[in-house]
């Protein structure tokens, strides 16, 4: 290694310190859907396994279910268990090769459009540092569920910068390397759908970088085999795009929840394209003010001036584009990355959430390539670059600072966007789990105030004062819910808790049915029914619900310990041992378990 190739150690370097603080932070937000609770992940044991792979490949979206995202899952979690910083390191890992092949596509486009050598390095160092550095990255980075992006970007990356390299190649050899970018796209699709612009970002590439060289036909040929690849992807995975068009537009799970529905069509497109400039492209700049939980205002006609002008920004770009071809092609370059990123699809495919940061990670790569090549133009581009990319880092580490604490995570986004229920409600929720049950009423009447009929927000009060033994109190509260004609299973799993310690145990039975029809895979719905059947004095019936509850809920104390008292109910004494052994495993306080083990041979 040479001593200026040595200076590529500094991404990874970057990477560690600006990551670091979040490493052992915990589970967060959608990482428990999808890993902690997703039997394709838990029960995932090695490639080698049929039946892992058969569970991720037997989903109903199909190829569209992120196939190769969640394999990445299944391996962390079949080496490490749930410990969110292996999980996380693998992220870390992800970002530092994401970094080192932006690195390489700036590299590579440097010299094809003969920039000195003596700037090439320090540019595409520059480049890679900024990315490795950027703020706007971390959710895609610490949020373990925000690997998608960034898995998706190892893809993405790799793809163009062969894309790139084919532009140098001449025949057989120029046509192998355009069909294995398609190939490194078409596993970037298997991450994520991200990956659908990946072919227009290559031609774009191919018109503006490749060298002069590389004749019309050349360009038309590979334009064509591209454009051939994306329509034929699309084909054969509209059905499945269809489906989860349809499920999330839907959202019924959040809706019932008592979130708020995804925005129609119209006011989701022209807010899309007025958040586009004024939440994420500034940030890609001046990445400050980041949030978990955005509240944009949802822009309800074209002309709204936010619009228009965001509009007329985004005509502005890409007017520059044109006329940055004849003058500067790494600006173009970079300018067309980010007008041809996946954000752009974002604006048309209605989600829960019109705003999220993960989705900006593949777009960032045009910006720091725009930022590189404007700091290499000053006489001081390694100071100004150093103190860009410290800058960055100091603000990443502050970001991470946030992540890895939920409860700040959520105070964050609460206090970024005071009016809007969801930050609340994760705060209650976890303040209700910590013991802090003071402050979790607290951001429960926040919501009631704006929804009086919200049902987690009741279904939770309920859950408080069940805790007491408050049982009037809690029927209140989810006599409320239901008269909301509500469809969330967690108020009617409640009310039947409130019935089996009342001993109607018919009418708590019939309650658990109605959550386990809204929600086959509600948690606790067969720990209670087992209950009724204990109380029942039927200790026989209630172990198949509870070993239920274990299929869903593999670590849930409670029904170890109920299931354990059933074996012994039934004169199993080493079954009942073994379940008290798992009480004692997650819970060594738990006095129960220490007298049985005491008791049981």
């Amino acid at each position: 290694m040479t001593r200026s190739s040595a200076w590529i150690l500094i991404i990874p370097i970057i990477v560690a310190c600006a990551y670091a603080p979040s490493l052992r932070g915990p589970f967060a937000y959608d990482d428990r859907i999808h890993i902690l609770e997703n039997e394709s992940v838990i029960h995932f044991r090695s490639l080698l396994d049929p039946d892992s792979l058969r569970r991720i490949r037997d989903h109903a979206f199909g190829l569209a279910s992120r196939p190769l995202l969640f394999i990445t899952y299944g391996i962390n979690y079949s080496y490490s268990g749930a410990n969110p910083a292996m999980f996380r390191l693998t992220n870390y890992v992800i970002h530092t090769a994401n970094s080192l092949l932006v690195f390489c596509i700036v590299l590579e486009l440097s010299r094809i459009l003969s920039i000195s050598k003596s700037k090439r390095f320090g540019m595409s160092l520059i480049a890679a540092g900024l990315f490795a550095a950027h703020p706007l990255l971390t959710e895609s980075v610490t949020y373990i569920a925000g690997r998608s992006s960034s898995l998706c970007a190892t893809f993405y990356f790799a793809a163009l910068f062969v894309t790139l390299r084919a532009g140098r190649a001449r025949g057989f050899k120029q046509l192998l390397l355009v069909l294995l970018a398609l190939a490194l796209t078409a596993f970037a699709w298997l991450v994520k759908q991200d990956a659908v612009t990946a072919p227009l970002a290559m031609i774009a590439l191919m018109w503006i970088a490749w060298p002069e060289s590389a004749g019309v036909a050349q360009r038309v040929r590979a334009t064509v085999l591209t454009v051939a690849f994306l329509l034929l992807t699309l084909l054969v995975q509209v059905r499945s795009i269809s489906t989860v068009q349809s499920n999330t537009q839907g959202n019924e799970a959040l809706v019932a929840a008592g979130f708020e529905q995804t925005v129609p069509l119209k006011p989701y497109v022209l807010t899309s394209i007025e958040q586009l400039t004024t939440y994420y492209l500034w940030r890609m700049i001046v990445p400050i003010r980041l949030s978990v939980d955005p509240d944009p205002v949802v822009i309800e006609s074209p002309f709204t001036a936010s619009f228009l002008f965001s509009a007329g920004v985004l005509l502005g770009l890409a007017g520059l584009t044109v006329w940055m071809l004849r003058r500067d092609r790494l600006l173009a370059s970079g300018l067309a990355l980010m007008l041809l990123s996946p954000l752009g699809p974002y604006c048309f495919f209605p989600l829960a959430d019109v705003v999220a940061e993960h989705r900006a990670y593949i777009s960032v790569v045009g910006a720091v390539i725009v930022m590189a090549a404007v700091i290499a133009r000053f006489s001081q581009a390694v100071v100004i670059a150093s103190v860009v990319v410290i800058a960055f880092m100091w603000l990443t580490v502050n970001r991470n600072e946030v992540w890895k604490n939920e409860g700040r995570l959520w105070e964050d986004a609460a206090a970024k966007a005071p009016t809007k229920q969801r930050p609340h409600l994760n705060l209650g929720a976890l303040y209700q789990t910590t013991g802090r049950t003071a402050d979790a009423i607290r951001e429960y009447e926040l919501v009631l105030k704006r929804n009086p009929a919200h049902p987690t927000a009741l279904s939770n009060l309920a859950s408080i004062h069940l805790a007491n033994n408050d049982l009037p109190r809690a029927e209140e509260f989810l006599n409320r819910a239901i008269a909301g004609q509500t469809t969330f299973a967690a108020v009617y799993l409640n009310l039947g808790v409130v019935r089996l310690r009342q001993a109607r145990f018919q009418e708590s039975r019939e309650l658990l049915a109605r959550a386990l029809t809204l929600n086959p895979r509600q948690l606790m719905v067969h720990l209670n029914l087992g209950d009724i059947h204990f109380n029942e004095r039927h200790p026989e019936l209630a172990i198949p619900e509870y070993l239920a509850e274990l299929q869903l809920n593999p670590n849930s104390t409670i029904t170890h310990l109920h299931l354990a008292k059933a074996y012994e109910a039934t004169s199993q004494p080493a079954k009942a041992r073994n379940h008290y052994l798992s009480v004692q495993r997650l819970d060594p306080n738990e006095k129960e378990a220490q007298a049985a083990l005491q008791r049981l041979p």
